[in-house]
């Protein structure tokens, strides 16, 4: 198995060697990553850190499938003494590719400095030498595609461009709110964790695909857990309310008061962009969500629409759409036990449906504000767990939020 070494430098003075050993020169298909620190992957919610192997996919279609096996805090012996290398190993056939980076040159840019009350997970802020931030991993994840080029191995033809400057989340937050929406549950080992609509959340309910959607496009995720003030929305590009909680769903749910109406008003006049998803009757909370909405021109009718009967998916489908950049490329999106939507000015209509309004979007100050009538981006229907493959929630939703991110402003974080 030859190993044929790589070495790249960047325009900021970052020097990374990169070993890189090719099984054949075939048409592959398989890459597995190993390595520390600096290319393993991260935890999403929180947290500017990103490692260069967990943006690598971006630069391969769907039909390479990668696996970073990297690990924090692993040099060379620690990798082969925890049987980490021998499980890769295990796993090789002809034609695999293996990444392999331990340690770095001393020569570095400074990426991670994060000052203090910006992220969730780094709520003391953070001034690190080594680690990178979502732009310092794509820039030396391009770095290794160039290598690949520049060795011309036959893996290198299935790269594509990545272009770092149409990244519209680059620098941007998107916080989902987990105040009026808090439920939890007990998981297998008996831990109480949050659930129903939350980043964290992998299972039907969840928001977790939509967070990779997001994070994808550059933007980091994180959860405001308190009422919204202007400081605490001072970190927020873009905040999601989602499902208020009512009674049944939570003991003693949170309301939307006003001070916290008064807080999200003035922020989107800032330039904020709020995004509300309410539910249907009986499954959210209306009258104070109203209260909020009205600010901006909307009002959640408590009704129930597209009341789906076992399979019959047709009952929730939209396929007639505006041109708008939401339904580029959208066929058609499925919806189910939705409320409708009255609007007035400044909101408008964005998407209608037989005299019914679906979706509603407003400009308010240098801010903006858009109000659909169901949570419809969670993970059941977002990817095709269950949902027949017509249906394309998945695109609506990178469509979705690269437009909203292209409104929203950056977040200093240094």
């Amino acid at each position: 198995m030859p190993m044929q070494p790589h070495l790249s430098r960047t325009g900021v003075i970052l020097l990374l060697t990169l070993p890189l050993l090719a099984l054949s020169t075939g048409d592959q298909r398989r890459v597995f990553l190993i390595g520390d620190s600096t290319m393993a992957d991260k935890p999403p919610i929180g947290n500017p850190e990103r490692g260069w192997g967990e943006v690598f996919p971006l630069f391969f279609p769907n039909g390479v499938s990668l696996e970073n096996h990297a690990r924090n805090g692993r040099s060379t012996k620690s990798f082969l003494a925890e049987g980490r290398w021998q499980a890769v190993y295990e796993k090789l056939q002809a034609g695999d590719y293996v990444f392999i980076q331990f340690g770095h040159n001393d020569a570095k840019k400074l990426f991670l400095w994060v000052k203090p009350g910006v992220f969730s997970a780094l709520r003391d802020g953070k001034q690190d030498n080594t680690h990178f931030t979502e732009f310092g991993a794509l820039k030396i994840a391009g770095l290794v595609a160039e290598g690949l080029e520049e060795l011309n191995l036959a893996l290198s033809k299935l790269l594509r461009p990545v272009d770092v400057r149409s990244m519209v989340g680059l620098g941007k937050i998107v916080c989902l709110d987990n105040f009026y929406n808090n439920e939890w549950r007990k998981d297998a080992k008996g831990k109480a964790v949050r659930f129903h609509y939350v980043w964290e959340d992998t299972t039907n309910s969840g928001f977790s695909v939509l967070g990779s959607i997001i994070t994808k496009l550059g933007a980091s995720i994180d959860t405001l857990c308190e009422a919204p003030t202007a400081e605490a929305l001072s970190r927020a590009s873009i905040y999601i309310i989602v499902d208020p909680d009512t009674p049944k769903e939570t003991e003693h749910p949170n309301y939307v008061e006003p001070p916290a109406i008064d807080a999200i008003a003035g922020w989107v006049r800032s330039g904020g962009v709020l995004v509300l998803m309410e539910n249907d009757k009986g499954n959210a909370e209306f009258e104070h969500f109203n209260q909020l909405a009205a600010r901006f021109g909307i009002h959640f009718n408590e009704e129930s629409r597209n009341r789906v009967t076992g399979n019959a998916y047709d009952m929730g489908k939209f396929d007639s759409f505006p041109d708008h950049p939401l339904f580029k490329g959208v066929r058609q999106i499925y919806m189910k036990e939705i409320c409708t939507l009255r609007v007035q000015e400044p909101a408008t209509a964005l998407l209608s449906d037989h005299g019914d309004v679906i979706i509603a979007f407003a400009s308010v100050g240098k801010g903006a504000v858009l109000a659909v009538g169901d949570p419809w981006l969670y993970n059941e229907y977002i990817t095709h767990r269950r949902l027949p493959a017509a249906y394309q929630n998945d695109k609506a939703a990178e469509n979705l939020f690269r437009w909203l991110l292209d409104k929203a402003q950056p977040i200093p974080a240094n």
